[in-house]
């Protein structure tokens, strides 16, 4: 039986188990953390080496150690094509004498240079050293895909006509970087046509990235539609006859510009997801974060799902591409001495050791998810000197911390996170808040301290900490890079 309603852009990829619960969790530091504060580790590639050419299966050797001499807790690797992970975080088999393993099967990638390999060399329990071997080339003799076909090129908002009795007919539209969403109208009389959308490669009635599956014809939008050839089918379900298709493109608006007040702050907050179950009250943690950083001057913007009258102010919906457009446009114009807070609040997940990932609005499959890595490089382009407090409030938050410690201006960074690396956070419907943000924010700030703004935030932190009534993995965290200092927002 077919669907009554099709949900758009729905990404048929292997979803990772999100939390339903939002995200949240106590204490700062370990035993283990303290026998550890003056330990790190060193490492190096024996094979390959940065900048050679590579080719089938390379066996990947890494030596790695602690700088106290004893042997490190796991070695985790990744593969890169520039800034896109081909393949994420892996634990390495240790094969002795401190060398650590992995098979890096390069067969099916497209020649070229480019490729890198970094290695997490763990010293202790979610504590890590990065090391990188990049500049590599693959040359196995595989070329990149034939460009798409010559016939059947769709122009975003031109209608074109064809005709189906069984079966089914291609299209292909080129979508640039700039592209906001993509809508597909398919008319076809009295018959029953379907529509699927794939990028890259021709979809199946199995293996798509969207579909339009309702009676008649169909309608589909697709937001952040990813840069590339796509491949748009139309599918005779029922009937024959004529059809007439259109796919229009709308371009991203630039972000507006920042002013120049020193005091700015992007705040996230998202309660109803467009393809995930949906959370509660992280709309109310916008909420309560803005009036909040509004009242002590802060030059705001918010951005939350689809129901905007939620919301004190609106920006737009907190898609990864929009939040992480704003960070960087932020970091292009703040200077030294200005202060910036990133809060955020919603669904959460990661692999448990370690990588952790922020589920955005659009979060589906492998789309809307902004990882660690991706996080620090982009707060790693503020200048040193740019005072930045981050909020947390998703599940395994916590591994965000050593991508964003590691950083190079990390003395200016303060971070706190509702959870560790495999840990939960919870709605709170007793305060209408994320559990977190209500014991930091409006229980600890405001109601023990009176809403000061020249309190720091590690006495802040320090008091909810001890209040908190989440432990173990779902303890809250925080980060300081620079423990000498005390961190205001004031």
């Amino acid at each position: 039986m077919k669907l009554s309603k099709i949900v758009a852009c729905t990404l048929l990829l292997s979803m990772v188990a999100i939390p339903v619960l939002s995200a949240m969790p106590v204490s700062a530091s370990t035993t283990d953390d303290v026998a550890v504060s003056t330990r790190a580790a060193t490492g190096s590639f024996v094979n390959p080496v940065s900048g050679t050419t590579v080719s089938g299966v390379v066996a990947v050797d890494f030596l790695g150690t602690t700088t106290t001499g004893a042997k490190l807790t796991k070695a985790t690797i990744a593969v890169y094509k520039g800034t896109t992970s081909l393949v994420s975080f892996t634990t390495m088999s240790f094969i002795g004498s401190n060398h650590w393993g992995y098979n890096w099967n390069t067969a099916s990638l497209t020649d070229g240079s480019g490729y890198e390999l970094r290695v997490r060399a763990y010293y202790a329990k979610n504590k890590y050293t990065q090391f990188t071997c990049g500049s590599l080339v693959v040359q196995n003799g595989v070329t990149p895909p034939p460009p798409p076909p010559g016939d059947n090129v769709l122009t975003s908002g031109v209608p074109v006509s064809g005709s189906l009795t069984t079966g089914s007919e291609m299209w292909t539209i080129q979508v640039p970087s700039n592209t906001a969403s993509m809508y597909s109208v398919l008319t076809c009389g009295s018959a029953d046509f379907d529509l699927y959308g794939r990028l890259g490669a021709e979809p199946t009635l199995t293996v798509y990235d969207w579909r339009g599956y309702t009676s008649g014809g169909e309608e589909v939008t697709c937001d952040l539609p990813g840069v590339g050839t796509w491949y748009i089918m139309v599918q005779v379900y029922s009937g024959s006859g004529s059809y007439q298709l259109t796919v229009t493109l709308s371009a991203a608006t630039p972000p507006a510009p920042w002013g120049t007040g020193g005091k700015y702050a992007i705040i996230v907050g998202i309660s109803d997801y467009a393809s995930i179950n949906d959370l509660s009250f992280c709309d109310e943690d916008a909420t309560d974060f803005y009036n909040k950083l509004n009242a002590m001057g802060y030059e705001s913007r918010v951005y939350g799902d689809g129901h905007t009258a939620d919301y004190p102010r609106h920006d737009g919906k907190a898609t990864e591409a929009t939040v992480r457009a704003q960070i960087q446009g932020l970091a292009a114009v703040a200077k030294a001495g200005d202060t910036v807070c990133f809060i955020t609040s919603g669904h959460g997940s990661g692999d448990g050791n370690g990588e952790s990932y922020l589920c955005m609005y659009d979060c589906s499959g492998s789309t809307g998810c902004y990882y660690d890595h991706e996080l620090a490089a982009d707060i790693g382009l503020f200048v040193a000197g740019v005072n930045i407090f981050i909020f947390v409030d998703h599940c395994y938050s916590g591994g965000l911390g050593p991508e964003l410690m590691a950083l190079s201006n990390n003395d200016y960074i303060y971070v706190t996170t509702t959870c560790t690396e495999n840990g939960y956070g919870y709605d709170d419907p007793s305060s209408n808040n994320g559990a977190w943000t209500y014991e930091f924010l409006e229980k600890t700030w405001i109601g023990f301290y009176g809403g000061a703004v020249h309190q720091t935030m590690e006495s802040i932190y320090t008091k909810a900490a001890s209040t908190y009534p989440h432990n173990g993995g779902d303890a809250c965290m925080a980060f300081d890079g620079n423990t000498a200092v005390a961190f205001y927002l004031g």
